[in-house]
C-alpha cells in the first residue's frame, strides 16, 4: 500500500481502521520514509525489519525494539513538523493499534530507567509515568522530541542502574518526587492506588 492509498483509505476509514491492517512491510516504508535517519540506517533496525515481515516476531530483541519505537516516533514528530497531521495521527494509531506492535510494547516495555529503578514494568509508580507520557507528553511537540531522546539513550542507562545501587537510589528519589507531583492530579492518584492495591492482592 502506497502513500496515496494510505491518504486515500483515510479518507472514507480513521487511523485506528487503516493502522489495525497495516502490513509490518508498509510499516516499514513509512518508518523509511518519515523517521530520522539516526534510527532507520542501524543495523538493529534492519534486523527487525526483516525479522518482522518473515513474520518472525518473537525473535525482536529490546535493542531492535528501541530502534522500532524511535522510528516510529520520530516519523510521528517530523509528519507533525511539516503539517502532514493525517499521517501523524497513523503513526499515532500505530503505536495504539496495531496487533504486532503491542504484542512487542507488551514484552518490551518502554519507561526503561523507571523499570530498572522500581523493578517492574508494571509498578504503580511506572504505570503513572506511562500516563503521563501517553496523556500529555505525546500530545505536544516537545513532549514528543523528549521522547524520542529518551528512547535512545535510556536503555543503556537503565543498564547502568542495574549495577551501581547509589546512582538507582537517586534516580528514584528524583522520580518518587516527580510521581508525587503528577499524584496530586485525581487521575494519576486514582491510577496509583488502583495498582498498589492489585500489587497488594497479588
Amino acid at each position: 500500500m502506497n502513500r496515496k492509498i494510505l491518504e486515500e483509505s483515510m479518507k472514507i476509514k480513521s487511523a485506528e481502521e487503516v493502522a489495525k491492517n497495516l502490513s509490518w512491510s508498509e510499516i516499514f516504508t513509512l518508518f523509511e520514509a518519515f523517521g530520522y535517519h539516526g534510527f532507520t540506517n542501524t543495523s538493529d533496525f534492519q534486523n527487525a525489519k526483516s525479522k518482522l515481515i518473515l513474520n518472525r516476531i518473537d525473535s525482536i530483541t529490546k535493542s531492535e525494539f528501541t530502534e522500532i519505537k524511535g522510528a516510529l516516533k520520530s516519523s510521528e514528530s517530523k509528519l507533525v513538523k511539516y503539517g502532514q497531521n493525517d499521517m501523524a495521527k497513523l503513526m499515532r494509531a500505530i503505536y495504539r493499534e496495531h496487533k504486532g506492535y503491542n504484542k512487542l510494547k507488551d514484552k518490551f516495555g518502554g519507561c526503561y530507567i523507571a523499570t530498572a529503578v522500581y523493578g517492574s514494568y508494571n509498578s504503580p509508580e511506572v504505570r503513572v509515568l506511562r500516563k503521563f507520557r501517553d496523556a500529555y507528553l505525546e500530545k505536544r511537540f516537545l513532549g514528543r522530541k523528549f521522547i524520542i531522546l529518551y528512547y535512545k539513550y535510556s536503555p543503556n542507562m537503565a543498564n547502568e542502574l542495574k549495577n551501581k545501587k547509589k546512582l538507582n537510589s537517586l534516580v528514584r528519589k528524583i522520580l518518587d518526587i516527580i510521581i508525587k507531583i503528577l499524584i496530586e492530579n485525581v487521575k494519576y492518584e486514582n491510577i496509583y492506588r488502583m495498582n498498589r492495591k492489585e500489587k497488594h492482592e497479588e
